[in-house]
């Protein structure tokens, strides 16, 4: 397994702070009126339990201390799911994994869990709906950083920056690339 290096330890813990402190900005509102909620719950449950699956298959080619490290990452994913569950009208289907195996597959879905809380966060209407998808961002991004990092690549994902697969802005001439940075 590699070592978790220092920058690693930092994207890490500062995930966990970013996290808290998006949960703790902006003052109290009321419940916002919309009308998009359940969409919104049943995205971000969708997204979870294919991550789940996608850490299930992803474990099953590891061994050692890398497969109990993407273990716990989907045994957390799998609660996560849980709660979302409790709150997605009528969800009960498990996801699929994607069509990536490995790593590659657990990396893109919880890209994908990333976009799809990051929608929930600014569009949910209940206040402790949006505070839950902003601490499951933050918790996601870790698992993120771990399993990049497992896989070779730089634990600083674009999903963390950008919401998604695509790369934050480029100044003109020059290129982004992932590994870059």
């Amino acid at each position: 397994m590699p070592n978790l290096t220092r920058r690693g330890l930092i994207v890490l813990g500062g995930t966990g702070a970013a996290g808290a402190v998006l949960a703790a900005c902006g003052a109290e509102e009321e419940r916002r009126e919309s009308s998009e909620d359940a969409g919104l719950i049943l995205a971000t449950y969708d997204a979870e339990t294919a991550l789940t699956a996608a850490y299930a298959a992803a474990a099953s080619e590891l061994s050692g201390g890398e497969r109990a490290a993407v273990d716990s990452f989907e045994r957390a994913s799998s609660a996560r799911a849980e709660e979302l569950q409790t709150r997605a009208d009528g969800a009960g289907d498990q996801g699929e994994p994607g069509s990536e195996p490995g790593l590659a597959g657990a990396t893109a879905a919880a890209e994908a869990a990333v976009a799809a809380y990051r929608d929930a966060a600014g569009l949910l209407s209940d206040e402790e709906d949006r505070a839950t998808a902003i601490a499951f961002i933050a918790q996601v991004a870790a698992e993120l950083a771990g399993v990049r990092e497992l896989d070779g690549s730089d634990p600083v994902p674009f999903a963390f920056v950008t919401g998604g697969p695509e790369p934050p802005f480029v100044a003109p001439g020059e290129t982004a690339t992932e590994d870059d940075e």
